[in-house]
């Protein structure tokens, strides 16, 4: 019994041998995925002169659970808050990084947002604040 698999001894090994061999390649290497590479911020540039808020769409605090959401259009943009199910719409004016918004329907105040934090890896970020400087909503972040 022995002696048989004796025999079968290099039969394995030089099947092992030539599998390993196979899977060598002296070819060059593939490059990764980038997986370690950063996430650039392709949004466009609100700083520059020629720069519009339309299509622009803001939210806190995450892209996939909408609390608050603003969305800017023409001339008006659109708060909604899912938690309390209200929306109000607003006429707005941008010079950056201020955002000037006037409420269409009567009875509301004026609020002021402030853009910040633009860069090549993140997206901007904006606070809104009433007339006396108190914070109005939570800082949102530029989702479009």
């Amino acid at each position: 019994m022995k002696k048989r698999y004796e025999s079968i001894l290099p039969l394995i090994f030089v099947a092992m041998c030539a599998i390993c061999l196979i899977g060598c390649s002296r070819e060059k290497e593939e490059e990764g995925l980038g997986g370690s590479r950063p996430n650039y911020n392709m949004l466009s540039d609100l700083s520059q002169p020629d720069a519009m808020l339309y299509t622009t769409e803001w939210q806190w605090p995450y892209p996939n659970s909408e609390v608050y959401t603003l969305i800017f259009d023409r001339t008006e943009c659109t708060f909604t808050d899912r938690n309390s199910g209200t929306n109000a719409t607003y006429s707005y004016s941008f010079n950056f990084p201020a955002i000037i918004l006037t409420p269409v329907s009567e009875g509301g105040e004026v609020i002021t947002g402030t853009i910040t934090g633009g860069t090549a890896t993140r997206a901007d970020k904006v606070n809104f604040k009433n007339a006396k400087g108190e914070q109005v909503w939570k800082e949102m972040t530029r989702r479009k």
